[in-house]
């Protein structure tokens, strides 16, 4: 069963019809790591929001359908949206300093999670502990008894990817997560991402506006620009040979691509 399978999704600003999501279509496949590029304001964060049934108040799904592990999101009742978000969908934020709850230890945050996935109580700090192991952090026990100001960056990234393998979801999405961490943390938090995904066989859509860190964990990319959808194709292909204008000029403005002393690439094609 596909985790994700968005086809023809439009979607609009009530106020005054503006297309922030102009017809789109993509799909992520069971193990499989797509990255979703774009400079700001492409619309990638909104199509995960869209992805959970979780358009920000003023927007509005004009035409098209999501399916999320066969599970078609238009018509469910809140219910059942609910528990498909719960048990089916994790969704791991930008800043883990402010996904996590500031007066509240680690281990309190992991139970109530485990509790949501239907965790017995009698096995919850096993479990826990068990699922920071996985992610590499040292004595899991301490890491309960500890709050999130306690943590480095990457401690807390990988507390939080943690927590979105708990209940074994089909899908996860990953919304610029890499941001607020340096180069080492970074590396080793997108590997761990990405092993974890593997492994469980959960579709990972790995939104980011680090094309470097997209080339050397996703198997394909897709490409936004102003709502649009405007490449789609396996990793080395659109960085090697990019096919829409968008693409080349996102490329073009690599740090390893540029020229000494010269401008970096702006403005162009991109809305």
């Amino acid at each position: 069963m596909t985790p994700l399978v968005i086809s023809n999704l439009t979607v609009c600003r009530r106020a005054d019809g503006r297309v922030l999501i102009d017809g789109l279509s993509l799909s992520v496949a069971a193990g499989e790591v797509v990255g979703l590029v774009g400079e700001s304001g492409s619309g990638k964060s909104l199509t995960a929001m869209a992805a959970i049934g979780m358009l920000p108040a003023g927007l509005q799904q004009e035409a098209g359908s999501i399916m999320v592990a066969g599970v078609p999101l238009g018509g469910l009742a809140t219910a059942a949206l609910r528990q498909l978000r719960q048990r089916t969908v994790s969704l791991i934020f930008q800043d883990p300093m402010t996904a996590l709850c500031p007066t509240r230890r680690i281990g309190a945050q992991l139970a109530d999670v485990l509790a949501v996935a239907g965790c017995p109580r009698t096995d919850r700090v096993a479990r826990a502990m068990a699922l920071l192991a996985d992610m590499h952090l040292p004595d899991p026990a301490m890491l309960l008894r500890r709050y999130p100001h306690q943590l480095s960056g990457g401690q807390r990234q990988r507390v939080l990817i943690a927590m979105a393998f708990s209940a074994s979801p089909a899908l996860v999405l990953a919304d610029e997560v890499t941001t607020a961490l340096d180069v080492s943390a970074r590396a080793q938090v997108l590997r761990l991402l990405v092993e974890r995904a593997r492994q469980m066989g959960s579709g990972l859509l790995f939104i980011t506006h680090d094309l470097g860190a997209a080339r050397h964990c996703c198997d394909r990319i897709l490409v936004m620009a102003g709502g649009r959808l405007v490449e789609n194709g396996p990793a080395a292909q659109v960085f090697g040979q990019p096919a829409s204008p968008e693409a080349r000029q996102l490329l073009a403005a690599l740090p390893e691509r540029a020229v000494p002393r010269q401008p970096l690439p702006v403005g162009g094609g991109l809305q």
